[in-house]
């Protein structure tokens, strides 16, 4: 039944939609059938996260500065960008994160909870852990 009903019982409304519950990355999702009218299911857009796609970058490009020589030490390089070295730490860090995670957050996939104050403390360096810490295996 695609329908909502609803009754009166005591004064009190009642309503009553069919749902389904799924898991998706660790997450229990909610999936609501269409409504009259719809040609499409409830679909929830995904949602990019701009401080965590900055962090791959700068992530990513920090890295390559310290592997091809552009700058010795992580010392130097915070030291030319003015910002903290430990903090260029934390960041370079994310180079390790797994493929499929680091894809979720540049396709905006990512849990609603996984923020970059999250990925900046220490996770693990296996892959499999990965998911497991930041609860996307089910």
């Amino acid at each position: 039944m695609n329908k909502a009903m609803i009754s009166r019982d005591g004064g009190a409304i009642v309503v009553s939609v069919p749902v389904n519950f799924t898991r998706k990355f660790g997450r229990r999702y909610m999936i609501v059938p269409p409504t009259e009218g719809d040609d499409l299911p409830f679909i929830v857009t995904p949602r990019k996260d701009d401080k965590l796609i900055t962090a791959l970058v700068r992530a990513q490009k920090w890295g390559r500065y310290l592997d091809v020589g552009k700058y010795n030490k992580i010392d130097h390089l915070a030291e030319e960008n003015e910002i903290n070295a430990s903090y260029v730490s934390r960041i370079i860090r994310l180079n390790l994160l797994a493929p499929d995670i680091k894809e979720m957050i540049l396709d905006g996939t990512q849990p609603k909870t996984m923020k970059l104050s999250e990925l900046l403390k220490p996770f693990p360096d296996d892959w499999q852990a990965q998911r497991r810490h930041f609860g996307l295996v089910t």
